[in-house]
């Protein structure tokens, strides 16, 4: 049997920049958050990507959050070492996502162009 974990996670004013071209990425570590089945019948078109400053594993962790605030995973390490310097001044950043299949993706703009927009060197 699956041991879900269901946490909640406030994404309080994202910021949002949808003018940004985008690279599609894997959200990792579903399986810990959803079950099988919740993730067969995933639906989702928005994710919100919000720091955990405190997380104990991964001091760069990102995680990405649905709009009812529950949390379906993270940015991989290599990414959240890239966006986690860029979000820390956010509360969250709010991105495109589509379902294929069972798997998340997400459309991460370039980190150059969101530094840019957000006036962070």
């Amino acid at each position: 049997m699956e041991t879900i974990k269901r946490h909640k996670v406030n994404y309080g004013k994202p910021a949002l920049f949808p003018e940004l071209m985008t690279t599609p990425r894997r959200c990792v570590g579903q399986g810990y958050y959803l079950s099988e089945r919740e993730r067969r019948e995933l639906q989702m078109h928005l994710a919100f990507l919000v720091r955990e400053k405190l997380n104990t594993v991964d001091p760069n962790a990102v995680a990405v959050v649905r709009d009812d605030f529950r949390k379906v995973g993270y940015l991989s390490e290599a990414q959240a070492r890239t966006f986690a310097p860029i979000l820390d001044g956010l509360e969250s950043l709010q991105i495109s996502c589509r379902v294929d299949g069972s798997r998340l993706w997400l459309d991460l703009p370039a980190p150059a162009a969101l530094r840019k927009a957000l006036g962070v060197k």
